[in-house]
């Protein structure tokens, strides 16, 4: 059984390491063939006497849409693991800091013209004011909101995402 450290949509950041963990001890001639980014090139080494797969970029991946692939990963005793993962995910850039423990799987870039709400690229530099609203959960999978009261500041909260919307016209305005 394969384990890895996204899931599909997730939100990524530039410097982020892909796990891929594994019940057997991986080969690692087929965990460097197996373990691929379709849009980046990177490096697979094993850790924890080769049942952890990490998944490193050559060059700090720029903000876009990627695909991680795991397939024909062969164990140590030269069994074909038959799983396969294809899994979409997003790389952002944000001045806020987010501790690598928090998995982001939901992310807005938007700020306040006019009283109307206007979304944000999240993968295109932001310019001007802005507020950042960020859903994720730690380790432990229990949800925390965070929301970017300015630019590079986090505030955490536990906040539902509705909650987290509320707020968001009174913080673009604390921006501006």
């Amino acid at each position: 059984m394969l384990r890895l450290n996204i899931s599909p949509f997730q939100f990524l950041f530039p410097d982020s390491v892909i796990e891929v963990e594994s019940d057997a001890p991986l080969l690692p001639r087929a965990a460097r063939a197996g373990i691929s980014v379709a849009e980046a090139s990177g490096e697979v080494r094993l850790a924890r006497a080769g049942k952890r797969a990490l998944w490193t970029p050559d060059e700090r991946l720029a903000p876009g849409h990627y695909t991680l692939h795991v397939r024909d990963l062969v164990n140590h005793r030269g069994k074909t693991i038959e799983e396969r993962h294809v899994v979409p995910f997003t790389v952002i850039e944000t001045k806020a800091k987010v501790r690598p423990s928090v998995r982001v799987e939901s992310f807005l870039r938007a700020r306040v013209d006019d009283d109307q709400l206007a979304r944000l690229n999240p993968t295109e530099a932001a310019r001007g004011p802005y507020v950042e609203l960020f859903k994720g959960s730690d380790q432990r999978r229990t949800t925390c909101g965070l929301s970017i009261q300015q630019p590079g500041t986090a505030d955490r909260r536990s906040r539902t995402p509705l909650q987290a919307r509320r707020g968001t016209g009174q913080a673009a305005r604390q921006v501006r």
